[in-house]
């Protein structure tokens, strides 16, 4: 029997005033050989376990002995220890190991501590003799390690969270040049393709000082690893936004796949949101395809199962990111509409084969 398992019951007799004692659970425990020494570390975690349950108790006062009844018995305020599940326990140590892989993420000392805790339970749980015939981490994630950027977390959910405008510098891919940027108001870190990226409203002199409607097409983008120096700024806009509590920036992405919306951060950006209709003609893509989202606007136009045949919809602007997914799966992708993208995937294919002829 394991200890949890012994605890477990020690708990349940106690609770229903049994008095339990070792010589009263090692006959009704025969098969099990529980030795008196065994009872007593049992006694020992049991009381560590109550001092940690019930704070406001004097600590060793939860469980008293009775020599009239010859055994142990709850003081008057202990109604038990609740004990986790196997599943759940199972179900709380993946998850702490994930979020511990996560922990840059974690927003403050108070949370950072408590992923702490609980990350130092399962590794109790690991070193305690758990049964676990696979000695392997039974799930595998992505091990990225820290993505450029995560250090500014704190600073920008406090931004955000007060409405508070910001000043950075920024530099752009395939530039030396760092320019400063200011009156940047903060509304939502995205993460996409291992990287993390910040949309802002830009404010100047005359829209902070008068009502503003947050709008998805107004807000421009700025990648994390290239910001350095941020700053929050005095000004808050919360007195002055009229739908802070029903704007949803990831309207911003809602017809986009991938970050990069055609609006205002390139006045010459195709805007207009197409109808991408692609088969899929074979066997493992049509799984792929099928079962994967892909993108929100995904609708299903013709199935065959018996060919492996697939041809879906996406509703999305044109840029680059769309253009990539479809070439990672050629050539058993194709795009049928519109002619726009047909053509620049024959454009890239075609600049792809000059590298190799």
């Amino acid at each position: 029997m394991k200890p949890s398992e012994r605890l477990e019951l020690l708990d349940k007799a106690l609770q229903r005033k049994t008095y339990p004692s070792w010589s009263k659970l090692s006959k009704k425990y025969s098969s099990n050989n529980l030795s008196k020494r065994t009872f007593e570390q049992d006694i020992r975690l049991l009381k560590d376990r109550l001092n940690e349950s019930y704070p406001n108790i004097e600590v060793d006062k939860h469980l008293k002995f009775n020599k009239i009844k010859n055994g142990y018995y709850y003081a008057e305020d202990v109604a038990g220890i609740d004990f986790i599940s196997k599943v759940d326990l199972n179900n709380l140590i993946e998850l702490s190991r994930e979020l511990y892989n996560h922990r840059n993420l974690m927003l403050g000392n108070t949370a950072r501590e408590l992923l702490q805790r609980l990350y130092q339970v399962h590794k109790a749980y690991d070193s305690a003799g758990a049964e676990k015939l696979a000695n392997w981490d039974l799930v595998s994630f992505e091990q990225n390690g820290l993505k450029r950027g995560q250090d500014h977390f704190d600073k920008l959910i406090l931004a955000i969270k007060e409405l508070r405008t910001i000043q950075f510098s920024y530099r752009k891919y395939g530039s030396d040049n760092i320019g400063v940027r200011t009156d940047m108001l903060p509304v939502l870190i995205k993460e996409w393709d291992n990287a993390w990226f910040l949309l802002v409203l830009k404010l100047d002199d005359q829209n902070k000082s008068k009502k503003i409607t947050l709008k998805a097409d107004d807000l421009r983008m700025f990648a994390l690893d290239r910001m350095s120096n941020i700053i929050l700024q005095d000004y808050v806009a919360s007195s002055f936004i009229t739908n802070a509590t029903t704007f949803d920036p990831s309207q911003y992405f809602e017809h986009v796949y991938g970050v990069r919306n055609n609006n205002l951060s390139d006045d010459h950006a195709e805007k207009k949101v197409h109808h991408i209709d692609i088969e899929i003609m074979d066997e493992w893509h049509y799984g792929y395809f099928l079962n994967n989202p892909i993108h929100p606007t995904k609708e299903i136009l013709v199935q065959d199962e018996d060919s492996n045949y697939l041809k879906l919809r996406l509703t999305c602007q044109l840029n680059p990111e769309l253009e990539t997914l479809i070439l990672q799966f050629s050539p058993a992708v194709k795009v049928l509409a519109p002619a726009e993208l047909r053509q620049r995937i024959r454009e890239r294919l075609t600049e792809t084969l000059e590298h190799y002829s």
